[in-house]
Formats: structure tokens, sequence, C-alpha cells
């Protein structure tokens, strides 16, 4: 059987950076050549695609504004399509134009990265969440063969973009008593890694939409129990406002406005109880082990986290 050829979308961010940097680092043997895309422009980005390229990725500078025949020749490279929506204001636009290169380019076998909690959106009160639902219709209604739509929960990186206030003892969220269950990207990266690593696996969940959460549903106290642990000084959790959560994110460099809105809609979710889902069960059947813990989490980026 042939080694697959896989292309990543967005290696700009966050998301598709560490899945392209786990299929390099990990599978790169089991898998006949890695490419991606990135947003034309994106050199100074951060994560910066150029690293991946440098470790052997062939990139791709694309604008996803708008469908053009170099999109639609970059991925008829590829075997299968990690499609990751770009953190853009119009990331509906510009995904709807990387599904529609998938399918001109004759695409069989995409992945879709969504974000879970979008089936549970008020679209008047969580609008930028909501658009995650409509990226999937879209791809189901493209008709590709085999369609897997993974939705992944908010990460525990996110945690980092309040570096500043865990150092000062804090961990201000507005999320009230609510619960959440995160995910590492780590995590994320390395389900997609089995799924396109492995056709057997692709074709047992070829046709599903499944969500990867963490293995537990905690509130803020309890994060700010489990870093303070791990740091080794007293962190307290601190409820604060919408407006005051906006500012700590517009203080944050290196995150798209677009992000702003999506995490502080997830987070009025939690606040409304209804992010406690947890579905780990899902990410154990499909990669053989529980997904790790917060402690887990903090204990490799501990030194992060106390400089």
């Amino acid at each position: 059987m042939s080694k697959p050829k896989v292309l990543v979308t967005s290696v700009d961010g966050w998301t598709g950076h560490k899945i392209t940097e786990h299929l390099i680092s990990d599978l790169k043997g089991k898998l006949d050549k890695i490419y991606a895309t990135a947003e034309a422009g994106a050199e100074s980005a951060v994560p910066n695609p150029a690293e991946l390229e440098k470790a052997g990725v062939t990139l791709f500078k694309l604008d996803s504004s708008k469908k053009s025949g170099e999109m639609v020749n970059a991925f008829k490279n590829a075997d299968i399509v990690v499609l990751i929506p770009p953190t853009k204001k119009d990331k509906i636009h510009r995904s709807k134009n990387m599904i529609e290169a998938c399918k001109e380019a004759g695409l069989k076998k995409i992945i879709l990265i969504s974000m879970a909690a979008a089936d549970l959106t008020d679209e008047q009160k969580q609008p930028h969440l909501a658009e995650f639902k409509k990226i999937e219709l879209e791809a189901n209604q493209a008709g590709f063969d085999h369609l897997l739509i993974m939705r992944v929960n908010f990460y525990f990186e996110n945690l980092l973009i309040y570096k500043k206030q865990i150092l000062d003892g804090k961990l201000p969220l507005p999320i009230k008593d609510g619960k959440l269950a995160p995910i590492s990207i780590k995590d994320t990266a390395e389900a997609v890694g089995v799924l396109v690593s492995n056709p057997d696996k692709f074709k047992e969940y070829s046709g599903q939409l499944i969500t990867l959460t963490g293995s537990k549903a905690i509130n803020g106290q309890e994060i700010a129990e489990d870093i303070s642990k791990c740091i080794k000084h007293e962190l307290k959790f601190e409820d604060i406002s919408n407006e005051d959560a906006q500012k700590i994110l517009t203080d944050f460099k290196n995150l798209d406005e677009s992000e702003h809105h999506v995490l502080l809609e997830y987070y009025d979710l939690t606040k409304a109880h209804r992010a406690a889902f947890v579905t780990a069960h899902i990410f154990k059947n499909l990669v053989g082990h529980n997904p790790a813990s917060l402690g887990e989490f903090c204990k490799i980026h501990e030194e992060h986290l106390k400089a």
C-alpha cells in the first residue's frame, strides 16, 4: 500500500502549525509527502510557516480570500487534506474557497477541523462560534466521498494567554462557576496524525462528526489549583467581566481579533453551564490513550509559566 500525501491548511495558525510539526517529527516515515498552505504575506506571523518549510514541508503561500488556479493546483498534490478554517474575520468565505478548491482538485478525503460547542450556539448570541456550523454545512454539501468533521474543544494552550496575570498570582476568566473540558493542541495533532497515516482508521471514522475534549470538566477554581501545584505558588481564580476579558485578549499580541470573539463566546457558553461535556472516550478509542490532563500540560509548560 502506497504512503499517503497529506496537505494541512492554515499553518500560519497554531492548530495547523502543530499538526504539521507532529506529522514531521512523528509520522514522516509513514507519509509520502507533507504539504502545507499559509496565507500570502504571513512571513512574519507567529507561528512562522517558514519554520515548517525549513523542516522539509512543501509550503504554498496562497490568498484564501479568492479561489484561484494556484490553490486548486496546490491541493492536487495531496491524497488527503486537513482543512482548518483560517483565523480571519471572513473565515466562512475563505473556508468555502478552500472547500471548493478541494472539490475542483478531485480530493476525495477531507478532515475538517471545527470547533466544539458550535452546535450549542445561538446565532444571535454567539455568531462567531456559529460560523463553524456554516463551514461544516459547506463541507457536507460539497459531496466529498470521505469527509470527517473533527470538532476540537477549548485548548489548554489558551491559558498561556494569561501568563502575565498568572505570574501576578491571578487567573482572570469570565466564566463564573462554569466548567469546561480543555484539550491540548498536541493531542489534537496526534488524533489527526492517526487518521492521515492509517487508512483503516480513516475508513472507520469517515463520514462521522467527532468531538474531542479533555478527560475532565473543570471550573476556574480547579484550573487555578492545578496550575498552582505545578508552578508552586498560589494562584487565585477571578471571575471577570467580558469587557475586562476583551482587554486582556487585545493586549495579547499574537491573537487575531476574530479569535477574541470565538473565545469570549465560548466563555459565555461556559458561564451558562453549556460547555461541561466530556468526550474523552472518543479520543481514547481513536488514539489508544487518554487525553492529557491539565497537570500534565502544566508540567510540559512549567518553565514558560514561571518565567
